[in-house]
Parts: structure tokens; C-alpha cells; sequence
């Protein structure tokens, strides 16, 4: 082979090495990854797998109350300024003469009579046409896609029947008809007013059959009660604490506040009784964590303007001290008047054995559960406040004993609390007696002066359960 075949050779394996990966030691082709264009390519399958999906047409604008008549509480548009005077005209030619002022077409049902006297003056047309169909005891139902009004109502038009379909937005439309049943009456047969209600959970609706007026009086109470409910934050400490725990949290709590008085005075005592420093005192009833000890005992009170942050601060601070141990924290989102409940612990099964009549025995394991758990139901009433349905219980399992052996502490309360204030609820005392016999080896056991080389110490430990509610609207 001559020396220009050599370089020729050469050269292509200098190129087919350009244009390949290096091998490592295993003889595999290593390929450089680039992180970027993997995240690129899994972003782009999402967007064409969700292109490629069917589409159903799902429109997740506001739905109207009435989803027949869009626009059936008031007519809405045009709201131009007119001024008209009408003396001894009849009703029905009188409104087909405002649909025309207007350019709105207005059907008036032939059951509609009377007479129409007022005047107006630089008032806006829809104002002036829901007046008239007001003060006359109508009903209308428009559609804002066609400009079509439709006017009925009063004596005989309360016969018709018309058929309408209301969304219910926040709550369960099989609960709001039991509230309309009883109000305007149900099923004819069981002689309430001809107005059937037919309710469907799951598209959020009532469908209602009956005459214009009781139509609109339906709409009239879904405004009311079917309204969106504010949310309700519930934070609660569940801590075991020592007797002087109340008193060095009232303490902590007091010096951390501030009070203007009457004349203007700003008093640096808050949290106790006391309205001076020479007034508080640590252990002392005025510098609890209420003002509504007796005879130094604990009980249930309100701690106002401390928030929960503030509270967990002082909490964690005599933690570090020794005279208190969180048990739990837990936090619950609820609605207004819906229960919620949170829970932790454990379960553990009882082996339960079975003889029958005839001899035979079978064995069967039985769970039992031992939690902690807050169950809770905040309603905030009429004058901003909350009140709370609350039971708590903290469940203490035994295993070392057979069966079994469940320690039971549970609190079942009703409170009405300012929003922002916390409940303090307690008044489970656990008493632990304790007896610890010390001696020297050897020299404790001689008689007599056996006695100089033996000790013997009593404790008597007091726990207390405290629970803290900060209840918060949102």
C-alpha cells in the first residue's frame, strides 16, 4: 500500500471520530443529556396530549340565578334618561309604549289590567320600567340576546304555569328545597299552592314549576339564603401544663401589652386583672392568664387582642422552662357552619374469642381507635362573632397490659367568641404519685445505722390539659 492510501485512511478515521461519541471504559457510546431540552420535550407532550383531548365546551363564566330568563330581577339596560308623564292610560299600552321609547320589544300578557297615572322626570328608562311593573304587582322575564320582555302577573296570569331553572351557587339545592317547600308550599296534592321543585345535587339546581309570582318569590329567598359563607380559620394548642403555668403565661401575656386609659394614660398591664406594675405579681390571680380564677384553680376564660402567633411565642417559651409540653398544634379551614374535624393517633386490634352453643370456638381480631382529635363547627352569627360546637379528646393507649387499657380526656363545649379573641378551655388535672427508695449497696441493709445510708422521696406530679381556640374569619 503506497504512502497516499495511508493518509487516506487515516483521515477517515479522523473524521468518522469527529462525528462520533467518545466510548468510556465499557465500550458504550456516552451521549451528553441536557436537562433543558427533556423538561422542553415533557412540556410540549403535555400541551398536544391536552390539544388532542375531546373537548367538551365546559364555560366557567358566572352563571345567571335563573338560567331560563337571564335576567329576571330587574331589567338592566338601556339605562338612557327619559322623561314621560302618563294620566288615566291603560297599563298594558302604556308598557308596549315604553318597550318602543326604548326599541325593546315588550310582551304584556292579556290578563294584565289597569290604569297607569305618574309622572318622571330625567330618570333612567330601566328604572322607570321596573317601577311600573312593580308597583302594579308584575312579573318579567327578559332575555338580553333577543331584547324580548316579557310581562305577566295578577289576577288570572297567576294560573299560568311556567317552568324555570335556578342555580344554586353554595349550597346543596335538596337542603334548599326543604327551606322552599316549607315556605311556599310543595306538592299540590298534599295541599300546598301548585308549585313543584324538583332538586339536582350534582349540576347544582332547582328546577320550579308554578305561576310568575311564585316564581319570582323563589328568587327572592335564593338571594337570601343561598349567599357565599366566609371561611373560618381554627388554630388550637393542645398543652399539657404545670400549676404555675396560668400564672407565668398571664405574667408574659401582661408586660407584652399596652392600654390607654380614659384620661389618656397609657398602662402598660394587660393580660390580668391588675392595672398597674404594683399589681402584678408572679403566681398572684391578677396575673393569670384570666381574670376569672377561682380559689387559683383553672377553668375556662378568653385571652382578647392576643393573636395565636403571639400565644405559640409564650407557649414555646415556657416549653424551653419545663412547665408545659404541646401535645398537638392543629389548624382547620372550614365554612361557616359546616363541621371539620382533624385527628391523629393510632390503632391497635383486641384478639376476641367465641365459644357457639355447640362447642366451637372461633377468634376474631377487634379494632378500637385511640386518637387525638378536634371536631369543630364555627357559625358566625348576625353580629360578627363566632360560635363554635367544639369536642376535643385526646386518647391515651396502654399496651403494656392485657387487654389493652384506653386513658380517656375529653372536653365537649359550646363557646361564642369575638373574632380574634381565644378560648381557653381546661380543667382535666392528671395526679401522678410517685415514691423513689435510694440505698448504698451493701451498707443500706444493716440494721440501725442501715437506716443513714437509706432515702426515701415522694413526688406528686400535676398535669393539667389546656386548650387554646383562636378562631379567625377570613
Amino acid at each position: 500500500m503506497n504512502k497516499l492510501n495511508y493518509i487516506a485512511l487515516i483521515l477517515i478515521a479522523l473524521i468518522l471520530t469527529s462525528c462520533t461519541s467518545f466510548k468510556g471504559n465499557t465500550g458504550k457510546i456516552k451521549k451528553e443529556i441536557n436537562i433543558e431540552d427533556i423538561k422542553r420535550e415533557g412540556l410540549t407532550t403535555v400541551t398536544n396530549t391536552f390539544n388532542e383531548g375531546p373537548n367538551i365546551g365546559f364555560n366557567n363564566a358566572i352563571k345567571p340565578r335563573r338560567e331560563m330568563s337571564s335576567s329576571s330581577s330587574e331589567i338592566s339596560f338601556p339605562n338612557f334618561p327619559i322623561s314621560i308623564k302618563f294620566q288615566n292610560s291603560d297599563l298594558r299600552e302604556a308598557l308596549i309604549g315604553l318597550g318602543n321609547l326604548a326599541n325593546r320589544n315588550v310582551v304584556v300578557d292579556p290578563t294584565v289590567q289597569g290604569v297607569l297615572n305618574f309622572s318622571v322626570s330625567n330618570e333612567p328608562w330601566n328604572n322607570v320600567i321596573n317601577a311600573v311593573i312593580e308597583m302594579n304587582g308584575l312579573v318579567q322575564s327578559s332575555d338580553n340576546n333577543s331584547g324580548i320582555i316579557k310581562i305577566s302577573g295578577g289576577g288570572a296570569s297567576d294560573q299560568i304555569q311556567m317552568t324555570e331553572i335556578f342555580n344554586i351557587f353554595y349550597e346543596k339545592p335538596s337542603e334548599i328545597k326543604k327551606q322552599l317547600e316549607a315556605v311556599i308550599g310543595g306538592d299540590p296534592v298534599a295541599g300546598g299552592s301548585a308549585v313543584t321543585l324538583i332538586d339536582n345535587d350534582n349540576n347544582q339546581t332547582i328546577i320550579a314549576k308554578g305561576s310568575p309570582s311564585d316564581l319570582k318569590s323563589i328568587e327572592n329567598i335564593l338571594e337570601k339564603i343561598d349567599v357565599k359563607k366566609p371561611q373560618v380559620l381554627i388554630e388550637a394548642f393542645l398543652v399539657e401544663v404545670s400549676p404555675t403555668f396560668a400564672s407565668k403565661l398571664g405574667t408574659r401575656l401582661g408586660l407584652a401589652r399596652s392600654k390607654t386609659t380614659a384620661s389618656g394614660a397609657t398602662e402598660s398591664i394587660r393580660g390580668g386583672i391588675g392595672t398597674s406594675a404594683a399589681d402584678l405579681a408572679l403566681g398572684s390571680g391578677s396575673s393569670s392568664a384570666t381574670d376569672f380564677l377561682i380559689s387559683g384553680t383553672s377553668g375556662l376564660g378568653i385571652l382578647r387582642e392576643t393573636s395565636a402567633g403571639d400565644l405559640k411565642f409564650e407557649i414555646d417559651a415556657l416549653e424551653t422552662e419545663g412547665d408545659s409540653r404541646t401535645l398537638s398544634n392543629p389548624k382547620l379551614f372550614t365554612i361557616s357552619g359546616k363541621n371539620a374535624i382533624i385527628k391523629q393517633g393510632t390503632q391497635f386490634g383486641v384478639t376476641e374469642t367465641t365459644t357457639a352453643a355447640s362447642g366451637t370456638t372461633t377468634s376474631a381480631t377487634k379494632y378500637f381507635d385511640a386518637n387525638l382529635q378536634l371536631d369543630v363547627t364555627p357559625i358566625i352569627t348576625g353580629d360578627g362573632t363566632v360560635m363554635m360546637e367544639v369536642k376535643i379528646t385526646n386518647d391515651a393507649v396502654d399496651l403494656s397490659v392485657s387487654p389493652p387499657k384506653i386513658t380517656k380526656k375529653e372536653v365537649d363545649t359550646n363557646l361564642i367568641l369575638a373574632n380574634g379573641d381565644i378560648a381557653v378551655v381546661g380543667g382535666i388535672l392528671t395526679e401522678t404519685l410517685s415514691e423513689t427508695n435510694n440505698r448504698v449497696p451493701g451498707l443500706g441493709k444493716i440494721p440501725g445505722i442501715g437506716a443513714l445510708f437509706r432515702s426515701r422521696a415522694q413526688a406528686d406530679d400535676r398535669q393539667e390539659l389546656l386548650i387554646f381556640l383562636a378562631p379567625r374569619i377570613i
